[in-house]
């Protein structure tokens, strides 16, 4: 007996509990969508849940926020479905774990996808925390505040990463967001001068979890335990409100690979950025 043809179609709040559900049941793979939807709520005009249903059953959602998109599902008849419905709303960037963003990748032409990083996901338990990580630079962390923008945009401009290559006055803008959305948070590091040499923020964050990004070090202060315990600050705060840290990092980056193993964080899974030009 053939199985019922896949269906796709918006979720609306009607919907909460059998999303809700299947969010909560792989919390590593929807740590955006969690943290969004808590957020940002179901009237949100820039977040979108659209499911995948075979007869009623819900089997996989895709989430759009802008441009900008993550999905998983159970069943493969999914990916071509995935991949019309990128095309439609018009994705132009898709982060996700990588058993449910590559199948759909395969399926576009190279000159589609001109930019993709292969990452490890990684999350830190309280057990595995390691308090000693706050004391490994000769400086000192801590939270920011709205005096620290100007240094804090000046190190992210001298460390800038493929996909956050911001001008001084948009990374300012954009820091100044973090510090003031009541959603998120920004941690610096100075060195005994008081000069802001490294920062960490949250990129999201949700009632258990937060997704740990913009972490950067200024070239000239690197390897001196600098970006190491400000990300342990960052950690160390999030961890005594009850919210799992979780971040990803370039599979080649082995010095990020190093602190962030330090501080206590373990890979648990692998994890796509993809630009699309679809």
């Amino acid at each position: 007996m053939n199985p019922a043809p896949l269906r796709l179609a918006r979720l609306t709040i009607r919907d909460a509990e059998a999303l809700w559900a299947r969010l909560k049941a792989d919390e590593p793979a929807n740590i955006f969508a969690i943290a969004d939807l808590e957020h940002f709520g179901w009237e949100s005009p820039n977040l979108r849940f659209d499911g995948l249903f075979r007869d009623s059953r819900l089997i996989g959602h895709l989430m759009r926020y802008g441009t900008n998109s993550s999905f998983a599902y159970d069943d493969r008849d999914a990916i071509r479905m995935v991949q019309r419905w990128l095309r439609q709303k018009r994705i132009h960037y898709v982060n996700g774990m990588d058993c449910y963003v590559r199948p759909v990748l395969a399926l576009l032409a190279p000159e589609e996808v001109p930019r993709a990083e292969e990452s490890h996901l990684a999350r830190l338990d309280a057990v595995h925390f390691q308090p000693a990580a706050l004391d490994a630079s000769p400086g000192r962390a801590r939270r920011a505040t709205l005096a620290d923008l100007d240094g804090a945009a000046r190190t992210h401009v001298a460390a800038p990463d493929e996909f956050a290559q911001l001008d001084y006055a948009t990374r300012l803008e954009a820091l100044h967001i973090v510090l003031t959305d009541g959603w998120r948070r920004l941690f610096v590091a100075e060195n005994p001068n008081g000069q802001i040499v490294a920062a960490a923020q949250t990129t999201a964050e949700a009632q258990t979890l937060a997704v740990i990004g913009g972490i950067v070090t200024d070239p000239a202060y690197r390897g001196q335990g600098y970006g190491k315990a400000c990300t342990a600050a960052l950690c160390a705060e999030l961890l005594a409100e009850g919210k799992a840290p979780y971040l990803f990092y370039n599979k080649a980056n082995v010095p990020a690979a190093h602190v962030y193993a330090a501080v206590g964080f373990e890979v648990i899974d692998e994890w796509i950025l993809a630009e699309l030009r679809l």
